[in-house]
Protein backbone atom coordinates (compact mmCIF):
# COMPACT_ATOMS: atom_id res chain seq x y z
CA UNK A 1 0.00 0.00 0.00
CA UNK A 2 1.18 3.44 -0.72
CA UNK A 3 2.08 6.29 1.92
CA UNK A 4 1.41 9.26 1.48
CA UNK A 5 3.51 10.59 4.21
CA UNK A 6 6.74 9.01 2.31
CA UNK A 7 6.40 11.34 -0.94
CA UNK A 8 5.30 14.66 0.08
CA UNK A 9 7.97 16.09 -2.32
CA UNK A 10 6.27 14.74 -5.31
CA UNK A 11 3.80 16.77 -7.23
CA UNK A 12 0.08 16.81 -7.05
CA UNK A 13 -0.98 14.87 -9.67
CA UNK A 14 1.83 12.15 -9.63
CA UNK A 15 1.01 11.60 -5.86
CA UNK A 16 -2.44 11.08 -7.16
CA UNK A 17 -1.49 8.99 -10.15
CA UNK A 18 0.39 6.86 -7.51
CA UNK A 19 -2.95 6.85 -5.10
CA UNK A 20 -4.88 5.59 -8.01
CA UNK A 21 -2.12 2.58 -8.45
CA UNK A 22 -1.97 1.31 -5.58
CA UNK A 23 -6.01 1.43 -4.81
CA UNK A 24 -5.79 4.09 -1.73
CA UNK A 25 -8.13 5.48 -4.76
CA UNK A 26 -10.06 3.33 -6.61
CA UNK A 27 -11.65 4.42 -9.91
CA UNK A 28 -12.69 0.81 -11.59
CA UNK A 29 -15.68 1.19 -9.32
CA UNK A 30 -19.33 2.61 -10.36
CA UNK A 31 -19.34 5.18 -7.38
CA UNK A 32 -15.88 7.22 -6.06
CA UNK A 33 -15.75 9.68 -3.02
CA UNK A 34 -13.67 12.23 -2.68
CA UNK A 35 -14.32 13.82 0.52
CA UNK A 36 -13.06 15.21 3.58
CA UNK A 37 -13.14 12.11 4.97
CA UNK A 38 -10.14 11.28 2.71
CA UNK A 39 -7.34 12.85 3.99
CA UNK A 40 -5.24 12.02 1.60
CA UNK A 41 -6.74 12.88 -1.80
CA UNK A 42 -8.02 16.00 0.30
CA UNK A 43 -4.05 17.20 0.88
CA UNK A 44 -3.42 16.51 -2.74
CA UNK A 45 -6.41 18.59 -3.57
CA UNK A 46 -5.87 21.48 -0.80
CA UNK A 47 -2.09 22.04 -2.59
CA UNK A 48 -3.63 21.96 -6.15
CA UNK A 49 -6.25 24.96 -7.65
CA UNK A 50 -7.84 22.07 -9.87
CA UNK A 51 -8.53 18.52 -9.97
CA UNK A 52 -5.38 16.67 -10.97
CA UNK A 53 -6.73 14.86 -14.68
CA UNK A 54 -8.95 12.16 -14.38
CA UNK A 55 -10.02 9.84 -17.07
CA UNK A 56 -11.61 6.57 -16.62
CA UNK A 57 -14.43 5.93 -18.69
CA UNK A 58 -15.74 2.81 -16.00
CA UNK A 59 -17.00 5.88 -13.64
CA UNK A 60 -20.22 7.17 -13.23
CA UNK A 61 -20.67 8.52 -10.46
CA UNK A 62 -18.14 11.24 -8.54
CA UNK A 63 -18.53 13.47 -5.33
CA UNK A 64 -16.30 16.17 -4.55
CA UNK A 65 -17.22 18.02 -1.21
CA UNK A 66 -15.73 20.06 1.37
CA UNK A 67 -12.69 20.83 -0.79
CA UNK A 68 -10.41 23.65 -2.12
CA UNK A 69 -10.87 23.17 -5.71
CA UNK A 70 -11.20 26.03 -7.46
CA UNK A 71 -11.92 24.43 -10.45
CA UNK A 72 -12.69 20.70 -12.03
CA UNK A 73 -10.47 21.52 -15.43
CA UNK A 74 -9.23 17.60 -14.80
CA UNK A 75 -11.99 15.50 -14.90
CA UNK A 76 -12.49 13.91 -18.02
CA UNK A 77 -14.99 11.37 -17.72
CA UNK A 78 -17.72 10.95 -20.63
CA UNK A 79 -19.62 8.02 -19.01
CA UNK A 80 -20.31 10.46 -15.56
CA UNK A 81 -23.93 10.40 -14.81
CA UNK A 82 -23.79 11.86 -11.44
CA UNK A 83 -21.84 14.56 -10.58
CA UNK A 84 -22.25 16.36 -6.44
CA UNK A 85 -19.87 19.35 -5.75
CA UNK A 86 -21.19 19.67 -2.35
CA UNK A 87 -19.30 22.84 -0.41
CA UNK A 88 -16.13 23.45 -2.05
CA UNK A 89 -16.23 27.18 -1.09
CA UNK A 90 -13.50 28.22 -3.55
CA UNK A 91 -14.85 26.72 -6.75
CA UNK A 92 -15.29 28.99 -9.58
CA UNK A 93 -15.80 26.83 -12.56
CA UNK A 94 -17.63 24.40 -14.00
CA UNK A 95 -17.25 24.63 -17.88
CA UNK A 96 -15.40 21.47 -18.61
CA UNK A 97 -18.28 19.40 -17.11
CA UNK A 98 -20.28 19.99 -19.84
CA UNK A 99 -18.42 17.49 -21.88
CA UNK A 100 -19.90 15.09 -19.86
CA UNK A 101 -22.64 14.51 -22.05
CA UNK A 102 -24.27 11.54 -20.18
CA UNK A 103 -24.23 13.84 -16.75
CA UNK A 104 -27.91 13.57 -15.51
CA UNK A 105 -27.60 14.62 -11.98
CA UNK A 106 -26.17 17.67 -10.34
CA UNK A 107 -25.62 18.64 -6.94
CA UNK A 108 -24.06 22.07 -6.50
CA UNK A 109 -24.92 23.33 -2.81
CA UNK A 110 -22.64 25.50 -0.94
CA UNK A 111 -20.84 26.99 -4.01
CA UNK A 112 -20.67 30.70 -3.66
CA UNK A 113 -18.70 31.76 -5.87
CA UNK A 114 -19.34 29.23 -8.63
CA UNK A 115 -20.53 30.56 -11.87
CA UNK A 116 -23.26 28.39 -13.07
CA UNK A 117 -23.36 29.44 -16.54
CA UNK A 118 -22.81 26.56 -18.34
CA UNK A 119 -25.58 24.72 -17.05
CA UNK A 120 -27.27 26.05 -20.07
CA UNK A 121 -25.96 23.62 -22.06
CA UNK A 122 -26.14 20.57 -19.94
CA UNK A 123 -29.84 19.59 -21.70
CA UNK A 124 -29.24 16.39 -20.38
CA UNK A 125 -29.54 16.56 -16.79
CA UNK A 126 -32.90 15.42 -14.88
CA UNK A 127 -31.49 16.18 -11.67
CA UNK A 128 -30.52 19.87 -9.97
CA UNK A 129 -29.29 21.35 -7.01
CA UNK A 130 -28.94 24.62 -6.35
CA UNK A 131 -28.39 26.63 -3.38
CA UNK A 132 -27.97 30.51 -2.99
CA UNK A 133 -27.85 31.40 -6.36
CA UNK A 134 -30.39 34.39 -6.85
CA UNK A 135 -29.60 34.84 -11.38
CA UNK A 136 -31.13 31.22 -12.34
CA UNK A 137 -31.55 32.10 -16.46
CA UNK A 138 -29.04 29.08 -17.30
CA UNK A 139 -31.67 26.64 -16.21
CA UNK A 140 -34.24 28.17 -18.06
CA UNK A 141 -34.15 25.65 -20.89
CA UNK A 142 -33.36 22.61 -19.33
CA UNK A 143 -36.60 20.70 -20.26
CA UNK A 144 -35.51 17.45 -19.23
CA UNK A 145 -35.40 18.11 -15.58
CA UNK A 146 -37.69 16.41 -13.09
CA UNK A 147 -36.12 17.22 -9.95
CA UNK A 148 -35.15 20.27 -9.15
CA UNK A 149 -34.07 21.53 -5.86
CA UNK A 150 -33.55 26.07 -5.21
CA UNK A 151 -33.24 26.36 -1.71
CA UNK A 152 -32.41 29.12 -0.22
CA UNK A 153 -32.34 31.61 -3.24
CA UNK A 154 -34.02 34.48 -2.24
CA UNK A 155 -35.77 36.65 -4.24
CA UNK A 156 -34.91 34.55 -7.23
CA UNK A 157 -37.28 35.54 -9.88
CA UNK A 158 -39.26 31.55 -10.67
CA UNK A 159 -40.28 32.67 -14.30
CA UNK A 160 -37.19 31.07 -15.42
CA UNK A 161 -38.69 27.72 -14.49
CA UNK A 162 -42.24 28.16 -16.22
CA UNK A 163 -41.20 25.85 -18.91
CA UNK A 164 -39.80 23.25 -17.41
CA UNK A 165 -43.06 21.24 -17.85
CA UNK A 166 -41.24 17.72 -17.08
CA UNK A 167 -40.85 18.69 -13.55
CA UNK A 168 -42.31 16.08 -10.90
CA UNK A 169 -39.83 17.44 -8.02
CA UNK A 170 -39.54 20.57 -6.67
CA UNK A 171 -38.45 22.73 -3.74
CA UNK A 172 -38.66 26.36 -3.42
CA UNK A 173 -37.68 26.79 0.01
CA UNK A 174 -36.33 29.41 2.07
CA UNK A 175 -36.73 31.81 -1.00
CA UNK A 176 -38.52 34.73 0.42
CA UNK A 177 -41.38 33.98 -2.53
CA UNK A 178 -44.27 36.36 -2.67
CA UNK A 179 -45.60 35.75 -5.95
CA UNK A 180 -45.73 31.79 -7.44
CA UNK A 181 -47.43 32.78 -10.54
CA UNK A 182 -44.62 30.81 -12.69
CA UNK A 183 -45.89 26.98 -11.35
CA UNK A 184 -48.99 27.04 -12.83
CA UNK A 185 -47.94 25.98 -15.97
CA UNK A 186 -45.95 22.89 -14.17
CA UNK A 187 -48.51 20.35 -14.53
CA UNK A 188 -46.52 17.55 -13.90
CA UNK A 189 -45.57 18.00 -10.24
CA UNK A 190 -46.42 15.62 -8.10
CA UNK A 191 -44.12 16.70 -5.00
CA UNK A 192 -43.62 20.87 -4.08
CA UNK A 193 -41.91 22.29 -1.26
CA UNK A 194 -42.88 26.03 -0.51
CA UNK A 195 -41.57 26.11 3.29
CA UNK A 196 -40.76 29.50 4.82
CA UNK A 197 -41.80 31.47 2.12
CA UNK A 198 -44.20 34.67 2.54
CA UNK A 199 -46.74 33.46 0.43
CA UNK A 200 -50.41 35.06 0.84
CA UNK A 201 -51.97 33.74 -2.08
CA UNK A 202 -51.93 29.69 -3.42
CA UNK A 203 -54.41 30.31 -5.90
CA UNK A 204 -51.65 29.08 -8.80
CA UNK A 205 -51.63 25.84 -7.42
CA UNK A 206 -55.14 25.21 -8.82
CA UNK A 207 -54.29 23.91 -11.78
CA UNK A 208 -51.48 21.12 -9.93
CA UNK A 209 -53.90 18.34 -9.33
CA UNK A 210 -51.15 15.55 -9.50
CA UNK A 211 -49.30 16.94 -6.46
CA UNK A 212 -49.29 14.16 -3.85
CA UNK A 213 -46.99 15.79 -1.49
CA UNK A 214 -47.23 19.62 -0.92
CA UNK A 215 -45.36 21.49 2.01
CA UNK A 216 -46.63 24.97 2.72
CA UNK A 217 -45.05 25.90 6.35
CA UNK A 218 -44.14 28.85 7.89
CA UNK A 219 -45.83 30.91 5.42
CA UNK A 220 -48.83 33.92 5.81
CA UNK A 221 -51.56 31.57 4.77
CA UNK A 222 -55.30 32.85 5.64
CA UNK A 223 -57.29 31.58 3.12
CA UNK A 224 -56.34 27.95 1.52
CA UNK A 225 -59.78 27.01 -0.33
CA UNK A 226 -57.41 26.25 -3.57
CA UNK A 227 -56.54 23.32 -2.17
CA UNK A 228 -60.04 21.92 -2.23
CA UNK A 229 -59.05 21.26 -5.76
CA UNK A 230 -55.59 18.75 -5.02
CA UNK A 231 -57.73 15.78 -4.33
CA UNK A 232 -54.26 13.70 -4.95
CA UNK A 233 -52.37 14.75 -2.35
CA UNK A 234 -51.19 12.86 0.20
CA UNK A 235 -49.00 14.52 2.31
CA UNK A 236 -49.84 18.00 3.11
CA UNK A 237 -47.70 20.19 6.10
CA UNK A 238 -49.60 24.35 6.65
CA UNK A 239 -48.18 24.24 10.60
CA UNK A 240 -46.63 27.76 11.12
CA UNK A 241 -49.17 29.82 9.44
CA UNK A 242 -50.09 31.90 12.42
CA UNK A 243 -53.00 33.51 10.58
CA UNK A 244 -54.35 30.14 9.74
CA UNK A 245 -57.84 29.36 10.72
CA UNK A 246 -60.34 27.90 9.19
CA UNK A 247 -59.35 24.12 7.39
CA UNK A 248 -63.68 23.56 5.69
CA UNK A 249 -61.50 23.17 2.42
CA UNK A 250 -59.36 20.23 3.26
CA UNK A 251 -62.61 18.46 3.88
CA UNK A 252 -62.02 17.01 0.32
CA UNK A 253 -58.83 15.48 0.25
CA UNK A 254 -59.58 12.12 1.31
CA UNK A 255 -57.02 10.73 0.18
CA UNK A 256 -54.56 12.24 3.08
CA UNK A 257 -52.14 10.06 4.63
CA UNK A 258 -49.87 13.10 6.67
CA UNK A 259 -51.62 15.80 7.88
CA UNK A 260 -49.07 18.59 9.86
CA UNK A 261 -51.36 21.85 11.20
CA UNK A 262 -49.28 22.37 14.01
CA UNK A 263 -49.23 26.11 15.65
CA UNK A 264 -51.93 27.98 13.30
CA UNK A 265 -55.12 29.56 15.05
CA UNK A 266 -57.52 26.08 14.28
CA UNK A 267 -60.58 26.60 16.55
CA UNK A 268 -62.85 23.72 14.68
CA UNK A 269 -61.55 20.36 13.26
CA UNK A 270 -64.73 19.58 12.33
CA UNK A 271 -63.83 19.22 8.34
CA UNK A 272 -61.19 16.33 9.05
CA UNK A 273 -63.74 13.57 10.22
CA UNK A 274 -63.74 12.51 6.76
CA UNK A 275 -60.39 12.24 6.12
CA UNK A 276 -60.54 8.47 6.93
CA UNK A 277 -57.03 7.47 5.50
CA UNK A 278 -55.32 9.88 7.94
CA UNK A 279 -52.73 7.96 9.64
CA UNK A 280 -50.89 10.81 10.90
CA UNK A 281 -51.66 14.58 12.19
CA UNK A 282 -50.31 16.94 14.28
CA UNK A 283 -52.89 19.77 15.42
CA UNK A 284 -50.90 20.79 18.27
CA UNK A 285 -50.48 24.15 19.70
CA UNK A 286 -53.97 25.61 18.00
CA UNK A 287 -57.54 26.71 20.02
CA UNK A 288 -59.23 23.53 19.32
CA UNK A 289 -61.67 22.84 22.00
CA UNK A 290 -63.46 19.47 21.27
CA UNK A 291 -61.72 16.52 19.68
CA UNK A 292 -64.64 14.62 18.67
CA UNK A 293 -64.31 14.71 14.68
CA UNK A 294 -60.97 12.54 15.66
CA UNK A 295 -63.54 9.65 16.55
CA UNK A 296 -63.32 8.90 12.37
CA UNK A 297 -60.10 8.67 11.74
CA UNK A 298 -59.65 4.80 12.52
CA UNK A 299 -56.70 4.65 10.61
CA UNK A 300 -54.96 6.80 12.97
CA UNK A 301 -51.39 5.96 13.91
CA UNK A 302 -49.84 9.08 15.36
CA UNK A 303 -51.71 11.99 16.81
CA UNK A 304 -50.14 15.40 18.44
CA UNK A 305 -52.54 17.02 20.27
CA UNK A 306 -50.18 19.37 22.66
CA UNK A 307 -51.47 23.07 23.86
CA UNK A 308 -55.11 23.17 22.77
CA UNK A 309 -58.06 23.55 25.09
CA UNK A 310 -60.09 20.66 24.96
CA UNK A 311 -62.75 20.55 27.70
CA UNK A 312 -64.85 17.39 26.03
CA UNK A 313 -63.04 14.64 28.53
CA UNK A 314 -65.77 11.98 26.85
CA UNK A 315 -64.56 12.59 23.79
CA UNK A 316 -61.10 12.62 23.96
CA UNK A 317 -61.20 9.08 26.43
CA UNK A 318 -63.37 7.56 23.47
CA UNK A 319 -60.18 8.27 20.70
CA UNK A 320 -57.95 6.94 23.43
CA UNK A 321 -59.87 3.47 23.58
CA UNK A 322 -62.04 2.45 21.05
CA UNK A 323 -59.68 0.76 19.26
CA UNK A 324 -59.03 -1.47 22.19
CA UNK A 325 -62.98 -2.01 22.25
CA UNK A 326 -62.89 -2.65 18.71
CA UNK A 327 -59.46 -5.34 19.05
CA UNK A 328 -58.47 -2.79 16.32
CA UNK A 329 -54.70 -2.16 17.67
CA UNK A 330 -53.46 0.54 15.12
CA UNK A 331 -52.58 3.59 16.96
CA UNK A 332 -48.89 3.79 17.85
CA UNK A 333 -48.62 7.19 19.17
CA UNK A 334 -50.73 9.65 20.50
CA UNK A 335 -48.85 12.73 22.18
CA UNK A 336 -50.66 13.57 25.73
CA UNK A 337 -52.44 10.50 25.42
CA UNK A 338 -51.92 7.23 23.44
CA UNK A 339 -51.64 4.12 25.47
CA UNK A 340 -49.13 1.70 26.33
CA UNK A 341 -46.63 -0.64 26.90
CA UNK A 342 -46.79 -4.36 26.85
CA UNK A 343 -49.10 -5.22 29.69
CA UNK A 344 -50.83 -7.43 31.43
CA UNK A 345 -52.58 -6.13 34.91
CA UNK A 346 -54.52 -3.02 34.70
CA UNK A 347 -53.35 -2.11 37.64
CA UNK A 348 -49.91 -2.18 36.10
CA UNK A 349 -50.96 0.75 33.75
CA UNK A 350 -49.32 3.63 36.72
CA UNK A 351 -45.76 1.87 36.19
CA UNK A 352 -46.14 2.17 32.40
CA UNK A 353 -47.56 5.62 32.29
CA UNK A 354 -44.92 7.82 30.70
CA UNK A 355 -47.07 11.78 30.17
CA UNK A 356 -46.00 14.77 28.30
CA UNK A 357 -47.80 17.26 29.46
CA UNK A 358 -46.29 21.01 28.78
CA UNK A 359 -47.98 22.15 31.47
CA UNK A 360 -47.74 19.36 33.78
CA UNK A 361 -48.17 21.01 37.25
CA UNK A 362 -51.31 22.31 35.98
CA UNK A 363 -52.82 19.33 34.66
CA UNK A 364 -51.36 16.47 36.93
CA UNK A 365 -54.39 16.57 38.95
CA UNK A 366 -56.84 16.25 36.38
CA UNK A 367 -55.90 13.44 34.33
CA UNK A 368 -54.46 11.40 37.32
CA UNK A 369 -58.55 11.24 38.15
CA UNK A 370 -59.14 10.30 34.21
CA UNK A 371 -56.88 7.44 34.27
CA UNK A 372 -58.10 6.20 37.48
CA UNK A 373 -61.75 6.34 36.34
CA UNK A 374 -60.69 4.60 33.58
CA UNK A 375 -58.86 1.75 35.24
CA UNK A 376 -61.75 1.35 37.69
CA UNK A 377 -64.47 1.06 34.89
CA UNK A 378 -61.45 -1.49 33.39
CA UNK A 379 -61.78 -3.23 36.43
CA UNK A 380 -65.29 -3.21 36.81
CA UNK A 381 -65.85 -4.78 33.31
CA UNK A 382 -62.99 -7.30 33.94
CA UNK A 383 -60.87 -6.33 30.99
CA UNK A 384 -57.63 -7.61 30.57
CA UNK A 385 -55.26 -5.48 28.24
CA UNK A 386 -52.52 -6.96 26.36
CA UNK A 387 -50.16 -5.85 23.18
CA UNK A 388 -51.19 -1.89 24.57
CA UNK A 389 -49.22 0.76 23.53
CA UNK A 390 -47.40 3.87 25.19
CA UNK A 391 -44.95 6.32 23.15
CA UNK A 392 -43.38 9.96 23.16
CA UNK A 393 -45.44 9.86 26.50
CA UNK A 394 -43.29 11.18 29.46
CA UNK A 395 -43.74 11.52 32.86
CA UNK A 396 -45.99 9.11 35.14
CA UNK A 397 -43.33 6.10 36.03
CA UNK A 398 -42.53 7.82 39.34
CA UNK A 399 -46.45 8.19 40.08
CA UNK A 400 -47.11 6.69 43.85
CA UNK A 401 -45.40 3.62 43.52
CA UNK A 402 -47.06 2.38 47.02
CA UNK A 403 -50.85 2.74 45.69
CA UNK A 404 -50.11 0.46 43.15
CA UNK A 405 -48.73 -2.07 45.22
Amino acid sequence: MYSYSQNQSQKPKQLFKQLVDNNIVVFNKIQHDITSTNPKLLEIIKSNEQMPEVNNDSIQSLYISSSELISTRGIQLKNLEVLKLYYNTHLRSIQNIVSCIHLKELYLNGNPELDISPLELMVNLTKLKLDTYQDIWPIQDLIRLQTLDLCCNANTDIKTIKNLVNLSDLTLKYGQLINIDSLSKLLNIEKLNLQKNLLKNIQPLQQLINLSSLNLSSNQLQNIWTLRYLTNLKELDLSYNKDLCTITSLSELIKLIKLNLHHCQIHSIYSLRTLKNLENLDISENNIIDAYPLEHLMKLKKLNLCKNKIVNNQSFKRIIWQQYEQNVPTREEIKISKMIPKIDNVLNLYQHFKINFQNMKQNFTQFKLRINESIQQMCNEQIKFTNIMVSQIQYFNLVHESEIQ
